[in-house]
């Protein structure tokens, strides 16, 4: 993955964090943390290895459906606007 497609990915976690119709509650807990989404996309922004293994993950589920890993996560929005 090459840094715009990284760009491009942070754009579309932003937009879903921010448009997320609870973006202000906990909807993950990871290591014995509570994320909001908000708090969600700024662990990824700010740390280099959460995004790196984030996009990792995301890279490899998007080539078992044969799809790209910005498709995944703009499914995400769209389903905030639902």
């Amino acid at each position: 993955m090459d840094n715009e497609e990284e760009q491009q990915l942070l754009r579309a976690l932003e937009e879903w964090a921010n448009g997320h119709p609870q973006k202000d509650r906990p909807f993950l807990i990871l290591m014995g943390r509570s994320y909001t989404p908000v708090e969600y996309y700024r662990e990824v922004k700010d740390n280099d290895d959460f995004r790196s293994k984030l996009f990792r993950f995301l890279s490899e589920q998007a080539e078992r459906s044969n799809e790209r890993p910005l498709d995944m996560i703009i499914r995400a929005v769209e389903a905030n606007r639902l």
